[in-house]
Order: C-alpha cells, then structure tokens, then sequence
C-alpha cells in the first residue's frame, strides 16, 4: 500500500488460526506497527513470518513473545493522488500479465485434457 493510506482492521483474539497469506496489522514490540502478508508457523516455529508485498523489503520472522496485537486487514482507504503512480501502474500491468497468462495456461491445460481423452 502507498505511504499514507487507511488499513481498517479487525481485533484477531486467536493468533494461532491466523490464515497465512492474509495480511494482518502486527503490532510488536521490536518492529512497531506493521501492514505485512503473514505466514503462520506459530504451531510449527513459534514464529510469524512477516512477508511485504513491496519487493523492496525482505520477509523477516517475528516470535511470538514479541506480539502485542493482530488485526485483520478488512479494508483500505487509499488517497487518489497515488492511483497515478508508477509504483501502481506496474502493479496493475502485472496482475494484468498474470491473468493473461493464467489464461493462457488454463486454455493448454483444456486441450491437453481433449487430447488425452
């Protein structure tokens, strides 16, 4: 998300059931307050990891210990003045390409199974 937009969010009591992939709102005592993709290994590792979707940024792990709180991201609120920027145009021109060639994909995927039937 562009510097400067709203993540509403919602409290999440249970950390332990967290979906990985979702992003959530971390609040730690080392990192502070951040928006990131999450992965679950708290069963596993007793860790969170902590995954950006601005590649610019590594994944890092974050201990259990560490965590304050967890919020849901529910909703954004992004100011207009970033729909313009490059950051987004590419973004946009990505998942256009992905779909694209999801599609693509899929089409071989349905000859390959005429062919084999």
């Amino acid at each position: 998300l562009p510097s400067g937009s709203i993540v509403i969010g919602e409290y999440v009591q249970d950390w332990e059931n967290l979906k990985s992939g979702d992003t959530y709102i971390v609040i730690s005592k080392n990192e502070g307050i951040v928006y990131k993709r999450v992965t679950n290994l708290l069963k596993q590792r007793g860790v969170l990891l902590m995954v950006s979707d601005n590649p610019a940024y590594e994944p890092y792990a974050i201990g259990a210990l560490e965590i304050v709180e967890i919020w849901k991201a529910k909703a954004f609120i992004i100011n207009d003045t970033y729909i313009g920027d490059s950051l987004w145009e590419r973004l946009f021109a990505e998942i256009a390409s992905l779909r694209a060639e999801l599609k693509r994909l899929k089409g071989s995927n349905d000859k390959d199974d005429k062919l084999l039937n």
